[in-house]
């Protein structure tokens, strides 16, 4: 009874020393928070949008399987913030693994890590709309300036 008691008080412990160093920004987000905004049609929109080129991993039997892809991403600004919109054109042979690990991914600005969920997968042919999520990250002043990548850890089937 006594180790069970002994477990019981470490663990509060370690529970108060993790939220005492998330406190004092000891301990970091994984993705900083964004906020969903209304989809925006890309047609006559497209050269806004820059393409950021990923491989959603697979790990089958072990074995690690890729294909590329590409998403196309657009910066605008947003109450001085940035606001991003994006989309990937796959087929339907893509799109379950692109959603199954976009779902799971970060989208990089400058190193400032967002969730990639928002990003909207489209068939390649027809109306293409863009998902979009505001940040809190301030506006550089030249969304050209502004390094993005797509990361993300493979996924096991």
């Amino acid at each position: 009874m006594r180790a069970v008691r002994h477990a019981g008080m470490v663990i509060v412990a370690v529970v108060a020393l993790v939220a005492l160093a998330s406190g004092l920004g000891w301990v970091k987000p994984d993705a900083l928070p964004t906020q969903a905004i209304a989809s925006q049609p890309v047609v006559g929109d497209s050269d806004s949008y820059r393409r950021v080129y990923f491989e959603p991993a697979v790990l089958v039997d072990g074995k690690r399987m890729m294909q590329g892809q590409e998403a196309w991403i657009r910066l605008a600004r947003r109450d001085d913030k940035i606001g991003v919109c994006g989309y990937v054109a796959a087929d339907a042979d893509q799109s379950k693994i692109a959603a199954d690990w976009l779902a799971q991914a970060r989208l990089e600005l400058n190193g400032k890590r967002l969730p990639a969920a928002f990003i909207r997968l489209q068939p390649p042919a027809g109306d293409i709309e863009a998902g979009c999520v505001a940040t809190s990250l301030p506006w550089p002043g030249n969304a050209a300036k502004v390094d993005i990548a797509l990361t993300g850890i493979p996924l096991r089937r």
